[in-house]
């Protein structure tokens, strides 16, 4: 009992949301729709659980150029949240860890090499920046950290050269405090800093829509966007 006390206290807000929103945004999709696939970014993890909370099944999927583009995409029917799936039935997939090199294991984190029919055979007469990429066995460094589940999903952590070394020491992945922050309504962009520092930092561009709208409704006065954004408030 205690066990579905939480899911039967929420029924009623996932109805009264079905009612209210849901009902509306699956009406906008024209009565037929089974799922849709979204890639050439990350999908944020809020507009993920929000979808899924409205009932649309949404397939995050991954690829780059070099692999002409499909890598994988979450299964339509047993998708695994927070993944982009597991790699297309004729690829291989393998994470390596960035300072050893070896292969890890799933639950570790590594870099993705990919190899398989649809990995590129090189670039248009750059021999030298094929050379950085593609082995000569033809596995191909992404450049994407990620983890591996133990039934074989991928899941993207950041890219290599994102990675943020703190000045003692700390390897520390800015996409997913990036992501984090970006749930905010008043943010519009945001860089996490702090390369050879003590501690991390964060470069952020607000909402001056959003901003502006709860200065309002605050009734605070300004003479300029700079002078709101000054306020301690």
């Amino acid at each position: 009992l205690m066990a579905i006390l939480p899911f039967l206290l929420l029924l009623p807000l996932q109805a009264l949301g079905s009612v209210l929103v849901f009902k509306k945004i699956k009406a906008k999709l024209g009565g037929r729709f089974r799922f849709t696939v979204s890639g050439g970014g990350a999908l944020p993890p809020h507009v993920d659980r929000f979808f899924a909370a409205a009932g649309i099944l949404l397939l995050e999927g991954y690829g780059l150029t070099e692999t002409t583009p499909v890598v994988s995409v979450r299964l339509q029917k047993r998708p695994v949240p927070m993944t982009i799936g597991p790699v297309l039935p004729e690829m291989e997939v393998k994470l390596l860890d960035p300072e050893t090199g070896k292969q890890v294991g799933p639950g570790q984190k590594g870099v993705i090499h990919l190899k398989g029919p649809n990995v590129m055979k090189g670039y248009y007469k750059r021999p030298d920046k094929t050379a950085e990429v593609l082995s000569a066995d033809g596995w191909l460094n992404t450049g994407d950290l990620g983890m591996q589940t133990w039934d074989g999903e991928l899941k993207i952590i950041g890219r290599t050269k994102e990675t943020i070394v703190l000045l003692g020491g700390e390897n520390i992945e800015p996409v997913p405090i990036e992501d984090a922050i970006l749930e905010s309504d008043y943010i519009d962009q945001v860089m996490v800093v702090g390369q050879d520092q003590k501690f991390l930092g964060a470069l952020v561009i607000p909402n001056q829509e959003a901003i502006e709208k709860w200065a309002q409704h605050e009734g605070l006065t300004y003479l300029s966007r700079e002078d709101l954004l000054e306020n301690p408030q």
